[in-house]
């Protein structure tokens, strides 16, 4: 549990990489939306670290039952399965930002609609590039903390499986040029793959929220 922010995929330090499983249900969802109703009127009166306790405790209700069905088929992400009610566009295969990156490429995916965006990465890390759910949880919390007229991050970090394989949620909100953001993100390692997905939303929209968290439970691999 930090106190930052970050809205997309950290790679600094570059062996980061996390992964996260975020399951609703229809008879959760309520309660969830209480429970944040709660959290944002709690901010304004208890610290920092006590509000990132409420939030991960409403967060693991969430988390821990089972998605939900979805009408949606699944759109293949780098390998990644993902049940999205908007389409996400294949962005194109990008290569290493530097030479000495241990980045040896990165597929990008994205979609949005208003202020609901979804962006998905898939980065090809070189041989032998040591990875770690911790880092990149860690690092991508961190970046939004880091962002121009970011003010109050408050974020959780939860371990999950998606698949089988280990991964780690980001579950993360903050104020920006006076506006509440919410970011809820997924994360995994598959071999010297990183997968990531990050949804944007505003922060006050539970309905969104929920809508965030729906979409990252379905996420399967193939």
């Amino acid at each position: 549990m930090s106190r930052s922010g970050s809205a997309g995929l950290c790679l600094t330090p570059p062996e980061s990489a996390c992964l996260a499983h975020c399951a609703e249900n229809a008879g959760l969802r309520m309660e969830t939306i209480r429970l944040f109703r709660r959290l944002r009127f709690l901010s304004r009166i208890i610290s920092a670290p006590a509000l990132c306790i409420a939030l991960l405790l409403s967060v693991e209700l969430t988390l821990h039952s089972q998605p939900p069905a979805s009408p949606q088929e699944p759109q293949d992400i780098g390998g990644l399965l993902l049940q999205s009610p908007i389409p996400l566009e294949d962005k194109g295969r990008s290569g290493p930002p530097a030479p000495d990156s241990p980045i040896v490429s990165m597929l990008n995916f994205g979609g949005k609609a208003g202020e609901f965006e979804i962006t998905a990465s898939v980065v090809d890390m070189k041989p032998g590039v040591p990875l770690s759910l911790t880092g990149a949880a860690e690092g991508s919390a961190k970046g939004v903390g880091a962002m121009p007229g970011v003010t109050l991050p408050r974020y959780i970090i939860s371990n999950h499986t998606i698949s089988g394989i280990p991964a780690k949620a980001v579950s993360l909100i903050a104020m920006q040029e006076g506006k509440e953001i919410g970011v809820e993100s997924i994360f995994l390692i598959r071999g010297q793959q990183i997968i990531a997905v990050v949804v944007n939303f505003p922060g006050g929209d539970l309905g969104q929220r929920a809508k965030a968290l729906e979409i990252l439970a379905s996420a399967r691999l193939k």
